[in-house]
């Protein structure tokens, strides 16, 4: 009798499990909670940052699956830094599953035109005000597992991308245009510095 009653409540508490997953799932999917999700993002973005910053669309689907949409980015002179119509990420399954750390396996970038420069009068690049928002001299970077996101690519996929890296510092640009890239790896893993190729697709813009 007890044993059947034990059970009886793993199964209640397995049902309630799944019905909560289910919820969040259809929650994330209405586009009043997309939209406020979206306003969150870009306002404390903006505001850690000090800059413009939109972004149009926010979707998460099977929560593994993030699509943003229409990011701009500003820089401190209220140049474009970064325009993206779309980009995608997919990650493991830990939202779910609760892994150590949530690992990204897919990046696409769509649509997109980048703009770094820095002028013959300064060696800073414009784009160096976010790697400053993000960092803090006052504070050690934790070690605490599950603190951070790791990056183990397998497939990269560039769409119609423009990258312009202006140098007047040194006297040097690269500029160059992609009409498509796509990359299928075995393992491109940043951390251990490990690059495995199975194939690379490329056509010029």
């Amino acid at each position: 009798m007890f044993l059947r009653r034990f059970l009886k409540i793993l199964q209640y508490i397995f049902i309630g499990f799944i019905s909560l997953v289910l919820l969040v799932i259809l929650l994330l999917n209405l586009t009043s909670v997309q939209n406020y999700v979206t306003k969150e993002v870009s306002g404390r973005l903006a505001k850690q940052l000090n800059t413009t910053i939109r972004i149009q669309h926010i979707r998460l689907d099977f929560l593994n699956q993030l699509k943003v949409e229409g990011v701009y980015i500003a820089d401190q002179q209220n140049d474009t830094l970064l325009y993206a119509g779309a980009i995608h990420f997919r990650i493991t399954d830990w939202f779910i599953f609760r892994k150590d750390k949530p690992v990204i396996k897919y990046i696409g970038l769509h649509n997109a035109y980048a703009n770094l420069y820095r002028t013959a009068k300064s060696d800073e690049w414009n784009y160096q005000f976010i790697i400053d928002g993000f960092s803090s001299s006052d504070k050690k970077p934790s070690k605490q597992e599950g603190s951070t996101i790791d990056i183990d690519l397998k497939e990269v996929d560039l769409g119609n991308v423009r990258f312009y890296m202006d140098d007047a510092w040194v006297g040097s640009d690269l500029d160059f245009a992609v009409g498509s890239f796509h990359i299928d790896a075995d393992k491109i893993d940043f951390n251990k510095k490990q690059i495995v190729i199975d194939n690379i697709n490329a056509t010029a813009a």
